[in-house]
């Protein structure tokens, strides 16, 4: 059995969202518990034959930039909602968000672009750190962070301005559909989908398991901010997404020209796709896609549920209370 960070962080923003701070309190000890040298969540961890988690031996001591992001966010809402944690107020959530913020700032972006890298391990790694992958651009999350870590509120909003330029360059790529790539790699000054085998990925220049999130992630940041720069993206991607609707269904692995290679549905790939919908008020759109996410495969890991569950969660207006004063 395995866990892992970015899980993690999904996990800390659904139990904050849903105002559960018992199961909040009891995910912020298991992360501070598997904190890495840089004071980053290492990305896996594994039971042992003792059946007590630890650190999985290939990758349980590297980072993922999304978990981190995600966890510290998820912090900076549980200060806002609750203040302090544990049972006789011992947590202090907002000296641990602070904390993860400087972390994953220092360890985990490019501070000549204000990109980020994959995780903490990339920053040294040739040709990996010409990397960026589109399903770590939680714009959402990244605008907490702006709002709430003021000491590098200027650094997380040119974040999300660079994020936001990238995705303009992908969209002039692809302007018929807005997919972009599973992953870029920078070249010369500009970010271009990374063709070929990457980091475990066939194809690391097709819409899938990575970027599919991005429907989602951005939809989410929409919401809450109404930044009209995201508006036409968000509009080429929902035309695309429900033509594809009207002609057989939206499968998990399309070229980025908008040509479908499986036939496999996953919740991971149509969750994020009805949540764009939905921000877009195409509720004929939203309420057709319901029993499509419903029958949907989860796979065999935890990322179909997880993603369906935290789209739903985000969706429903409950941010609304929690974000009021960020």
């Amino acid at each position: 059995m395995q866990s892992s960070s970015v899980a993690h962080g999904y996990a800390m923003l659904a139990a904050v969202t849903c105002g559960n701070r018992a199961d909040f309190d009891g995910l912020m000890k298991y992360y501070l518990r598997f904190k890495n040298k840089n004071g980053l969540m290492g990305f896996h961890q594994q039971k042992s034959n003792k059946g007590r988690f630890i650190p999985a031996p290939d990758s349980g001591g590297s980072s993922s930039t999304e978990a981190d992001v995600d966890i510290a966010a998820a912090l900076f809402m549980a200060k806002k909602k609750w203040g302090q944690g544990g049972y006789d107020g011992e947590i202090d959530y907002g000296s641990a968000a602070t904390d993860l913020a400087r972390c994953t700032w220092q360890h985990c972006f490019n501070h000549d672009t204000y990109m980020p890298f994959i995780g903490d391990w990339a920053k040294a790694e040739g040709g990996i750190n010409t990397l960026v992958t589109p399903g770590h651009f939680s714009l959402g999350s990244f605008w907490i962070l702006q709002q709430e870590d003021m000491e590098r509120s200027e650094q997380w909003g040119k974040v999300i301005d660079q994020i936001i330029t990238v995705l303009q360059e992908q969209l002039a790529l692809h302007p018929n559909t807005g997919l972009v790539a599973n992953f870029l790699r920078l070249c010369d000054s500009s970010y271009l989908p990374a063709s070929g085998w990457v980091l475990g990925h066939a194809h690391g220049d097709y819409y899938s398991w990575d970027s599919c999130k991005l429907p989602w992630r951005l939809s989410y940041y929409y919401e809450m901010t109404g930044d009209e720069r995201l508006k036409n993206i968000l509009e080429t991607q929902a035309t695309f997404f429900v033509g594809k609707l009207s002609s057989g269904g939206i499968g998990a692995d399309l070229t980025l020209d908008g040509k479908g290679t499986s036939k496999y549905y996953h919740k991971a790939v149509l969750a994020p796709v009805r949540f764009l919908l939905g921000t877009l008020s195409w509720n004929d759109r939203y309420d057709q896609m319901k029993d499509m996410v419903d029958e949907a495969s989860v796979g065999t890991d935890y990322l179909g549920e997880t993603i369906e569950l935290l789209c739903t969660l985000q969706f429903n207006g409950t941010r609304n209370s929690l974000l009021v004063d960020i």
